[in-house]
C-alpha cells in the first residue's frame, strides 16, 4: 500500500498503525530513503528534482515489491502523487497488488502539523507544504482513495483504512 499525501497529513503515524495490523508487515519510509542522499541532494518538491525523485521512488518500490514477494505486507509511507505513483509502481512489479491512500486533512492541520512534528524535522517554511498541499487537491480517478484525516486519530484513520481497503486497489 502506497499511503501518500501532503506534509502534515499523518502518513508516517499512521503507516506505522496500518502495518502493525498485518503480521509480518514491513514500513517503508520515503523520507528515509531521500535521506540516504549524501552530496547532491535536492529539495525533492523543486523541478529540478524530477530524476533524482525518480532514482528514489524506483529504490522504493524495488524494496517494496522484494518485501512483498517474500510474503511481507508492504507500506510505504511519503509524498507519491499520481505524477510518481507509475514509477514506483513500475519497481514493484505487476505480481504485486497494490493499493493506494491519500490522506488529505484540511490545509490548516496540514500546515499545524507540518510545522510542528520533529520525526521528520519541522518545515520551517511554509511554502513547500502549500505547494504539495495543492499539488494533492485533485488526484482524478485516485479521488476514491482520499481520506480526510483532519478530525481523526490515528487509530480511526487506520481501521478505516483497513475496512475500506477493497476500494483502494490499483488495477495491475
Amino acid at each position: 500500500m502506497v499511503l501518500t499525501g501532503p506534509p502534515g497529513a499523518g502518513k508516517t503515524t499512521v503507516a506505522a498503525a496500518v502495518a502493525d495490523a498485518f503480521e509480518p508487515s514491513v514500513n517503508l519510509r520515503a523520507d528515509d530513503f531521500f535521506g540516504y542522499l549524501r552530496r547532491g541532494r535536492l529539495a525533492p518538491w523543486t523541478v529540478e528534482a524530477h530524476q533524482q525523485n525518480v532514482v528514489v521512488l524506483s529504490a522504493i518500490g524495488a524494496a517494496a515489491g522484494r518485501y512483498a514477494r517474500g510474503g511481507y505486507a508492504v507500506v510505504v509511507d511519503g509524498i507519491v502523487g499520481p505524477w510518481m505513483l507509475e514509477v514506483l509502481l513500475e519497481a514493484v512489479g505487476d505480481a504485486v497488488p497494490s493499493y493506494y491512500t491519500c490522506l488529505r486533512p484540511s490545509l490548516e492541520v496540514a500546515r499545524r502539523r507540518a510545522t510542528s512534528r520533529t520525526d521528520p524535522p519541522a518545515f520551517s517554511e511554509l511554502a513547500p507544504i502549500e505547494h504539495m498541499y495543492r499539488a494533492f487537491e485533485d488526484l482524478g480517478e485516485l479521488e476514491r482513495t482520499v481520506v480526510d484525516s483532519s478530525e481523526l486519530t490515528v487509530d480511526q484513520t487506520a481501521e478505516h483504512i483497513l475496512a475500506t481497503l477493497d476500494t483502494r486497489r490499483l488495477p495491475q
